[in-house]
């Protein structure tokens, strides 16, 4: 089982066959878990394979994200994101500001003047999640309502999966975590980078997404080929993400960091430029899915006796899931100036 020790400073972010972690042979899902466990140990990120996700899917979805974007702002606005409590809808370019959100703040020092990050997004419920209602492109539908909630049925197959191997990793039993997550309280999250002018972001000031650590347990990422993803080391070093398309990036959050008493850390990481250039003046568009994935809203979070004793007690108080990520979510500014009469 993990112990707290030294990390090793990757320089390249982890690549696991997720197919070992599949039922019926015990020494593959060993091994997928135990490489699963050490990538989330030493970096809080990995490169997931042979991940179930079927590619056709996956391609149709990234086309109607790309259709969403493309869709003239009136009309995106009238989907926008009201308040984090529903965690819904449109959020215009340049509104959101990730720097120094989650613990990032606490980790490091940041820019004196937070610039806005230059994308856009738009955030999916789920079916299940009857809290709220979600709001859709009337001009997409139903394809788009319908491919995006076929998306997040694999992703939580993925999802189980990655939970089953982090399991057995901790050394409790495979279901251990199950029961936090049978409401499916979470949201799948379409982002698109405008092109923007070479230069216009750099690590000391805007950026495409700002320098943050996640406040969920769990991430799941599908991008495209653009890149522009970086994560920070052990050696506070920042690592470049190679864009797979056909792959699947894992990584943990805040919530994933107490709950393991800081076994598996909450990465900071950020978006920068782009792999390659539309031109020698600007940067090309990026699109990703981001499928935050956090256990039931009114979960407890606190630390899984598995991971403290005398040597290494809890470092973290518990917390209730919706209130702690809902604090978080406030300090990104990406409510609505206008939601309260726009609340559905």
């Amino acid at each position: 089982m993990l112990e707290h020790g030294r990390r090793d400073p990757v320089n390249e972010i982890p690549a696991i066959d997720l197919g070992g972690a599949l039922p019926g042979n015990a020494a593959r899902i060993s091994t997928a878990s135990g490489d699963l466990c050490s990538a989330l140990y030493n970096v809080g990120f990995a490169v997931l394979h042979n991940h179930g996700i079927d590619a056709v899917l996956r391609r149709e979805c990234f086309s109607l994200s790309a259709a969403l974007f493309a869709l003239p702002i009136e009309e995106k606005m009238r989907m926008v994101y009201t308040t984090t409590d529903r965690n819904r809808g449109y959020i215009a370019n340049c509104r959101e500001s990730l720097e120094g959100t989650g613990s990032a703040g606490e980790r490091m020092a940041l820019a004196a003047q937070v610039q806005p990050d230059l994308k856009e997004s738009f955030d999916i419920g789920s079916v299940e999640d009857t809290a709220w209602q979600d709001t859709w492109p009337g001009a997409l539908m139903p394809a788009f309502r319908d491919q995006f909630w076929a998306l997040r049925r694999q992703l939580d197959q993925v999802h189980a999966v990655v939970m089953r191997s982090l399991a057995i990793g901790l050394g409790v039993p495979e279901d251990s975590f199950e029961p936090f997550f049978d409401r499916r309280e979470y949201s799948l999250r379409l982002l698109h980078y405008p092109s923007a002018p070479a230069g216009s972001v750099s690590d000391t000031g805007q950026k495409r997404a700002g320098t943050h650590t996640d406040y969920n347990h769990l991430t799941l990422l599908l991008q495209d080929s653009v890149g522009g993803l970086q994560v920070l080391n052990a050696a506070d070093q920042w690592v470049d993400v190679r864009p797979d398309p056909e792959a699947i990036i894992v990584n943990t959050g805040d919530l994933m960091e107490r709950w393991t008493n800081g076994l598996f850390k909450a990465t900071v990481h950020r978006v920068l430029d782009p792999v390659g250039t539309t031109s020698d003046a600007r940067l090309c568009e990026r699109y990703s899915m981001a499928y935050f994935v956090k256990p039931n809203r009114d979960a407890t979070i606190e630390c899984l006796p598995v991971c403290c004793d005398a040597r290494q007690p809890p470092k973290y108080l518990p917390v209730n899931c919706f209130e702690f990520v809902n604090a978080a979510f406030k300090k990104a500014n990406n409510e609505s100036p206008d939601s309260e009469s726009r609340q559905a």
